[in-house]
């Protein structure tokens, strides 16, 4: 079910620069891989998660109360972001530990396939 205020983060600046912050749940897998309790988010998105499947938990919120990333317990590496860290790896340490973490996950996965 999509967020009724949704359509407020699209803002009118481009996608390298932060928009606005998020609160990252402490106790998730977001929260371990990035350290940080706040981020500074590039926020292009026009759609946004209301609720979210029972398998699921949201991992970040926005000060609204947009719902900006979640995640599942249940997969080794199962995390989704509405914000864009690619377009702020060079300049964003948290943005780069997602993508090790990512990495990471990914050559685990790789190894018990083989």
């Amino acid at each position: 079910t999509q967020h009724p205020s949704a359509k407020e983060h699209k803002p009118d600046c481009p996608v390298g620069r932060a928009s606005h912050s998020v609160s990252i749940m402490p106790k998730s897998r977001l929260g371990r891989i990035v350290g940080n309790p706040r981020l500074r988010v590039n926020s292009c998105h026009h759609q946004a998660l209301k609720v979210v499947a029972p398998d699921l938990s949201v991992s970040a919120i926005a000060p609204d109360g947009i719902i900006e990333a979640i995640e599942s317990s249940r997969h080794p590496f199962y995390i989704g972001v509405q914000w864009h860290p690619e377009h702020r790896y060079e300049r964003s340490a948290p943005d780069q530990r997602i993508f090790r973490a990512f990495v990471q996950a990914s050559r685990r996965h790789a190894n018990t396939t083989q």
